[in-house]
């Protein structure tokens, strides 16, 4: 088990990352992708077996964490700027 400073170290290492990889044209092109992939299509198919809509649930959970790390890194760097241009 992790600890919880760990733990925090791997969101925000996650959180810069995805930043640094997908805030640009493609990445943005690639983050609407899959959310048409995975995001906009169902989770429970009724036809699959029901531990198929925990895999599913799986794929949004990656795509919309990518995307809020995303949204929070540029809202944190945004406030550094922010707070620097006032001095």
């Amino acid at each position: 088990m992790i600890s919880p400073e760990q733990s925090k170290a791997e969101d925000d290492k996650l959180k810069e990352l995805s930043y640094a990889a997908l805030n640009n044209p493609q990445g943005e092109e690639l983050l609407k992708f899959l959310d048409v992939l995975f995001i906009r299509r169902p989770v429970a198919d009724p036809s699959q077996p029901i531990h198929f809509a925990y895999y599913r649930e799986g794929q949004n959970d990656l795509v919309r964490k990518l995307n809020s790390a995303i949204i929070y890194h540029s809202n944190t760097m945004r406030g550094k700027n922010d707070r620097r241009s006032n001095k």
